[in-house]
């Protein structure tokens, strides 16, 4: 099947929609047979997608000091200063200890890893200065960052397809489950929200 941002509107999706619905044809939550739908429990979001390549790739990018004369000549461009954050190689993470007389130097306050030398990553910078950088590394790498974009949808696209994370329920639990409520599962009846055990009627 080709690739498609809206897999649910082809005939290959509804088709299986028709298949799933005459196996399970009632809905999970409440038991209705009436005006059963398929909701998908990962749906696409294109904008978090694409930060999750763009992070991908500069990342990668950006590793251990990779390419510092094109940040540097963003700096001198645009007066900026791109600070690094040292990282664990292990774990990722930023919460280092660097000792003065004990060896190796630095130790992992996260998952106790030790060494001579850091792990290096762009480090955080104030919003408006992190557009700017990211402005002009979009003018030069979109092409790039694309190809990862358009790899990830269409994996996410393949996993949408095979149906295997996907609840039936009625028009009304889908609703509920859109707005972030579960089923009570004393009443069975009415909803509320995750965090609490039941709904406000059996608890009053």
């Amino acid at each position: 099947m080709s690739w498609t941002r809206k897999p649910w509107t082809t005939k290959e999706w509804k088709k299986r929609r028709e298949e799933l619905l005459k196996t399970n044809n009632k809905c999970e939550w409440c038991g209705s047979t009436e005006y059963l739908t398929i909701d998908h429990l990962h749906n696409f979001d294109a904008l978090g997608t694409w930060n999750m390549a763009s992070g991908r790739f500069f990342g990668s990018y950006f590793v251990n000091g990779k390419h510092q004369e094109e940040l540097d000549q963003i700096r001198k461009e645009e007066g900026i200063i791109p600070k690094f954050t040292d990282r664990c190689w292990k774990c990722g993470k930023s919460g280092l200890i660097k000792r003065k007389q004990k060896k190796p130097p630095f130790r992992c306050s996260k998952c106790g890893w030790e060494g001579e030398k850091t792990s290096k990553t762009l480090g955080k910078m104030k919003y408006r200065f992190k557009g700017i950088i990211m402005k002009s590394l979009l003018k030069v790498h979109k092409p790039k960052i694309n190809l990862i974009y358009e790899s990830m949808k269409k994996s996410q696209n393949e996993t949408y397809m095979k149906f295997e994370e996907v609840l039936v329920l009625c028009r009304r639990c889908a609703y509920a489950r859109l707005k972030g409520n579960v089923l009570c599962k004393v009443c069975e009846s009415n909803y509320h929200k995750p965090k609490f055990e039941m709904c406000w009627g059996c608890f009053s």
